[in-house]
């Protein structure tokens, strides 16, 4: 991480805090473009990017906009939901000519420095599982201390509909094993 972050400042990347509209379509484009880049090596991304949910937690004051600049275009972008005492890193994105500058440590890294300058007790970096390899990495990588967390996952839908709905995900992440699945289903009620 920390060659990354070298390479960010040997390139001449700069940082700007905002809350601009503008700048919400600015991320929500960085997002898109590192969702897409993590779907390429499988990794399952969410679909939606709804550059409304930006808007709505910059304009009310609940987050900010951090991002990396360079030459002029934003290519590193991260939402930073604020709180009394910490920090929460909601969402982020970064484009090639970033990644390829180091611009996403870079950013990380100006943040928590802001964020220290500001007071700030905590900066969560949010979420990663092992099915995503590369985000914990990404985010271990600057020292942060792993919590377990709980989780649960609730259907709120009828049965079919749920079933339906496992279906069409199989079959979208491995066709092969859904096709397993229904066959042996098949085969359990011909014999």
């Amino acid at each position: 991480h920390a060659r990354n972050i070298k390479r960010g400042r040997g390139a001449g990347l700069q940082v700007r805090r905002t809350t601009d509209p503008d700048a919400c379509q600015e991320h929500a484009r960085l997002v898109r473009a590192s969702m897409i880049r993590r779907e390429s090596r499988g990794d399952v991304v969410p679909r939606d990017i709804d550059v409304r949910t930006y808007l709505a937690l910059t304009q009310s004051g609940a987050g900010n906009l951090f991002q990396a600049i360079l030459a002029g275009e934003v290519v590193s972008s991260a939402l930073i939901l604020l709180a009394e005492r910490g920090a929460y890193y909601q969402s982020a994105g970064t484009s090639s000519e970033g990644m390829a500058c180091g611009a996403s440590h870079f950013l990380v890294y100006a943040t928590a420095d802001a964020l220290r300058q500001q007071s700030l007790e905590l900066f969560n970096l949010g979420g990663a599982d092992r099915f995503i390899p590369g985000l914990e990495r990404f985010k271990t990588g600057f020292g942060a201390t792993k919590v377990e967390l709980e989780e649960a996952e609730f259907f709120l839908g009828s049965k079919l509909r749920r079933n339906l709905g496992t279906a069409a995900s199989l079959l979208h992440r491995n066709r092969s094993r859904f096709l397993a699945q229904v066959l042996g289903r098949y085969e359990r009620f011909v014999s």
